[in-house]
């Protein structure tokens, strides 16, 4: 079975909003999470994975089992790969036009130039400027060259080791862009996408409970129904988002079914089951193996709604109507 892998890009691992809620969301979904490191890779990493479950009560426990999800990117990628950073960052800037004034590519080339120019028209939006002026420009600038960087350590890394960039919003608006330059196809549903908007916050939810959750073998089993909605849905999030309400509806249904009392039925089993036939009676364990059998089917059926229910119970959102099971 392949080794299911996310990336996390610098910048992103810094942001704190994101380590207390996505990042959670990661380590339950992927078998590892590459963190992009820049320098001193296990003790960055170490650093990372220690500043997480800092007021956790098992926190060495917690931590060691986190170091076996949460990996420096350098572990998995050759140096050939990923690249020199530092010697990227002297790279210069577009200046034309009268005075240099214009800091954009006038005819872009690669997707990188592409996805450069995009980012800096919706930086100047977000700022409400038709044009920066001075040092503003060199941080918009600066700003999207972190983001479209970003995004090409990825697309290298991909090559080898197959993972799941985890963009925060300037890295997936380059995505978009880059994949438009080559050629305009629209983006699948990400299953992993689908379960962060079909679960609360996990921000309030401890690391303990994240690393008893990912051992749960029900998860494979939600992971599985969140990637069908995504892959039948092809590029319409909100037909995935349909889908899984339809699947949804189909579990509970189902649990109800089964759940549902036939007292005829009861009845008679139970006067065969309890006539006495020497050690043990035949139909009684014929009973016995049927249940079994049909409580396991059930299970692989249905079991993916407990674990979503689980994950929410967790979050604690008390509008989410799967609560009420």
């Amino acid at each position: 079975m392949s080794i299911s892998r996310a990336l996390v890009s610098h910048q992103t691992s810094l942001n704190i909003a994101f380590k207390d809620d996505h990042l959670k969301l990661c380590c339950l979904w992927f078998d590892e999470v590459l963190v992009d490191t820049l320098i001193r890779h296990d003790e960055m990493c170490s650093k990372l994975i220690g500043g997480l479950v800092e007021y956790e009560s098992n926190a060495g426990a917690i931590a060691k089992k986190l170091s076996d999800v949460i990996v420096p990117l350098a572990r998995r990628a050759d140096r050939s790969v990923i690249g020199d950073r530092f010697q990227e960052s002297s790279r210069g800037y577009p200046r034309w036009g009268e005075r240099n004034r214009n800091y954009t590519y006038p005819e872009p080339e690669t997707t990188q130039e592409y996805a450069h120019n995009h980012l800096l028209g919706l930086i100047e939006q977000e700022h409400g400027v038709q044009h920066f002026k001075g040092w503003e420009t060199e941080q918009a600038e600066g700003r999207a060259r972190v983001a479209v960087d970003a995004v090409s350590l990825w697309e290298r890394v991909n090559q080898s080791t197959s993972c799941m960039l985890q963009a925060g919003a300037d890295e997936r608006e380059a995505m978009i862009a880059m994949r438009t330059f080559r050629s305009g196809a629209d983006t699948p549903v990400d299953p992993v996408r689908l379960l962060e908007v079909s679960i609360p916050s996990l921000t309030d939810v401890s690391w303990e409970k994240i690393v008893a959750l990912k051992n749960s073998k029900d998860l494979d089993l939600l992971k599985t129904k969140m990637s069908e909605a995504a892959e039948l849905a092809g590029s319409d999030f909100s037909r995935a988002q349909a889908l899984l309400k339809r699947f949804e509806h189909d579990a509970i249904e189902s649990i109800l079914n089964f759940a549902r009392p036939n007292v005829k039925k009861i009845a008679i089993e139970s006067s065969i089951a309890n006539i006495p036939m020497g050690l043990a009676n035949p139909y009684s364990l014929y009973v016995a193996a049927r249940d079994t059998a049909s409580t396991t089917r059930r299970h692989a059926e249905v079991g993916w709604l407990y674990m979503l229910r689980d994950i929410c119970h967790a979050g604690d959102r008390r509008d989410n109507s799967i609560l009420s099971l």
